[in-house]
């Protein structure tokens, strides 16, 4: 089970927090890949703490769906499915489109500024192939998106359901082909609605990009799953 070099965490009574945080954040980036067991014996040694609070963290990610326990073996990363694609991408899209409408009419230059450059990152991510960075900014650029609304109980719902969504970020920006440069392309729409004050527009856009993306997944995990039974 490859796991990052380096941590440092402090022990406290929210220890099982920042484990849970931190192996979600190895989930969603692919450290932990679908179908992986997680070893609460070796995660906890290597995070230099004891076993209670990696056990208690893995707790939560059955409960977000994120793992899954099995009698008598080590709890097992869950696979990508079509159901979590078809469910999940249609929540996110909803949630930016409404952030988008209450974000327009206080959207300021600086706002505009920092979602152009992030989508010239990803831009960038895309021309050099690298699908790690790419995911990263594009998480940067819908995080953005959904910040502008200066809606704290928007954030805390999205973020929940975003846990989910992120982890099919490099899995997106590796599968579907040129789905990078189409992806900057709909970023770009979105922005020039929102920065000529069409709320609508932008939401209108948003909400279809992330039907694009939805589709593109969906098909992507299809010819997946086609050259898994091939292989087997």
């Amino acid at each position: 089970m490859p796991v990052p070099s380096t941590i440092g965490f402090e022990t406290g009574s929210l220890l099982y927090r920042r484990v849970y945080d931190e192996l979600s954040d190895w989930i969603a980036d692919g450290i932990l890949a679908p179908g992986e067991r997680i070893r609460e014996l070796v995660v906890a040694r290597h995070l230099g703490i004891s076993r209670t609070p990696v056990r208690e963290a893995v707790r939560l990610l059955v409960a977000d769906g994120l793992v899954r326990a099995e009698a008598n073996r080590c709890p097992v990363v869950t696979e990508i499915t079509a159901a979590d694609i078809a469910h999940l991408i249609p929540i996110i899209g909803s949630l930016e489109a409404l952030a988008i409408k209450e974000a327009v009419a206080r959207m300021d230059e600086g706002t505009v500024k920092d979602l152009r450059r992030i989508n010239r990152k990803l831009a960038a991510c895309v021309a050099k192939e690298d699908h790690g960075g790419a995911a990263e900014a594009n998480r940067a650029f819908h995080r953005a998106v959904i910040a502008a609304a200066r809606n704290p109980e928007l954030t805390t719902i999205a973020d929940r359901v975003r846990i989910k969504v992120r982890r099919m970020g490099v899995f997106y920006f590796r599968s579907v082909g040129t789905v990078g440069e189409r992806s900057v392309a709909e970023h770009k729409a979105i922005i020039d609605a929102v920065a000529a004050g069409n709320g609508g527009r932008g939401a209108a856009l948003l909400e279809r990009h992330w039907v694009l993306v939805k589709e593109r997944l969906l098909a992507a995990a299809a010819t997946r799953n086609d050259e898994e039974a091939q292989a087997s």
